[in-house]
């Protein structure tokens, strides 16, 4: 599922997508980001993870001060 459909369904919410640097993913809450994964060759390079859609549903929610 991807990280749209996870906001869309487990929250509620309509997430707004905006294109940016090839390879960074950048999660914002009232516009502080509250989950990123920096792109770029060296993210290549050390095959860095994306984060799970968990991760990202638990850094909205704990931003939003709903954790589950």
């Amino acid at each position: 599922m991807s990280y749209a459909a996870a906001i869309r369904e487990k929250l509620e919410q309509e997430p707004l997508i905006e294109k940016g640097r090839r390879g960074q993913l950048d999660f914002l809450v009232d516009d502080r980001i509250v989950l990123s994964r920096k792109g770029g060759l060296w993210a290549m390079l050390t095959k860095k993870p994306w984060p799970t859609t968990d991760d990202v549903l638990q850094a909205i929610l704990t931003a939003q001060g709903t954790s589950e």
